[in-house]
């Protein structure tokens, strides 16, 4: 199953040394997206990137399937 991290290099409240890069050695195929001077609650500051994030993720679990439901 594909899976993805999308982390603000700015987030003050969960550190991306400590929470984020390791996950890239434990899950094969990770997308981790480092976004500098985004914070802790990218889904309010840039909903454009984070939509088209998960559509991206959801693209490589469905790839047989049509995401028009989720556009």
């Amino acid at each position: 199953m594909p899976a993805g991290i999308l982390f603000g290099t700015a987030d003050r409240v969960i550190g991306m040394a400590i929470h984020g890069e390791p996950m890239r050695d434990r899950l094969k195929g990770l997308d981790f997206e480092a976004v500098d001077g985004l914070g802790h609650m990218p889904q309010f500051i840039d909903p454009e990137r984070v939509t088209a994030f998960i559509k991206r993720i959801a693209a490589r679990a469905f790839a047989t399937k049509s995401l028009s439901a989720i556009d």
